[in-house]
């Protein structure tokens, strides 16, 4: 059986999860089942007609219409999901009609794994033992909370404003309540997910080090100080995501300094003269 272009179009569409059209007033024209799933919406008729920033007010397909040209991996966030999607004008007889997109990677997990094919770095990160816990892939995701009760699903959507914007976020709770769960999955559903997720035990690292072993040091500031100096624990984690489990075991002295970069975003090694600024 042959396929005809023209007749067979809606049936090409079906077959790209991710595939979308817009025209020149951002109406939406297509939206594939693969979205529409991710949106919550029920068929086509659900958001057809309907302007797209008004559906998907994170996509950013419109941009195409005031600019012209091509979007390559272009990121946003939907519903915990960390989309990357391609963007392209539609021309007809050289007038701007509308915009397609199609996501090469309807979730950043599969973007990640593509990468790990062509990485020579595998595996995880140690410093000491159970201080720091680096990782290229996250433990756990937004699906790895379990439940469906209304306390379950507003704390997903809470989860999911965390990961939109770059606040620091405070987990509590008691032992085994699943709060290292819980800084997982912010991980997952932020931009920050194709970066590193460091988890630092502050209750396993020995008062007198900690200053040097999160901040690191420079070169010579100290005896036994490494050549070339170290970055530190938290330059690891830069453009990711820092979980600093226990927090409240530091000494006093200490979490006056880690206020002060949570606050101002800049650590000073020791030995150091300039502040660096770190993005985490």
């Amino acid at each position: 059986m042959m396929i005809h272009i023209k007749k067979d179009v809606e049936s090409i569409f079906e077959s790209i999860d991710g595939f979308l059209l817009i025209d020149h007033r951002e109406r939406i024209v297509y939206m594939g089942r693969g979205l529409l799933s991710t949106i919550g919406a029920v068929s086509l008729a659900d958001v057809r007609g309907k302007r797209l920033r008004d559906v998907i007010p994170t996509n950013r397909t419109h941009l195409v219409l005031a600019s012209g040209p091509r979007q390559i991996g272009v990121t946003y966030l939907v519903q915990g999901h960390v989309i990357v999607s391609n963007a392209y004008p539609i021309f007809r007889d050289g007038t701007l009609i509308g915009a397609l997109e199609y996501d090469v990677f309807e979730d950043a997990t599969l973007l990640r794994d593509f990468f790990e094919k062509f990485s020579t770095k595998k595996g995880v990160e140690h410093f000491g033992t159970a201080i720091i816990n680096v990782q290229k892939r996250d433990k756990y995701s937004l699906d790895s909370i379990k439940g469906s009760s209304d306390v379950i699903r507003g704390l997903k959507e809470q989860i999911i404003l965390a990961g939109r914007n770059a606040s620091t976020v405070l987990i509590s709770g008691e032992t085994g309540t699943g709060k290292e769960l819980i800084a997982h999955a912010v991980h997952t559903v932020s931009q920050r997910s194709f970066f590193d997720f460091a988890l630092v035990n502050c209750a396993a690292i020995p008062g007198e080090l900690f200053e040097s072993e999160l901040f690191g040091y420079e070169e010579g500031s100290f005896t036994g100080a490494k050549k070339g100096g170290k970055p530190g624990l938290i330059a690891a984690a830069d453009k990711g995501t820092l979980f600093l489990d226990e927090v409240d075991a530091l000494p006093l002295r200490m979490q006056a300094k880690l206020l002060r970069f949570i606050r101002e975003r800049e650590i000073q090694r020791v030995g150091g003269e300039k502040p660096v600024s770190v993005d985490v």
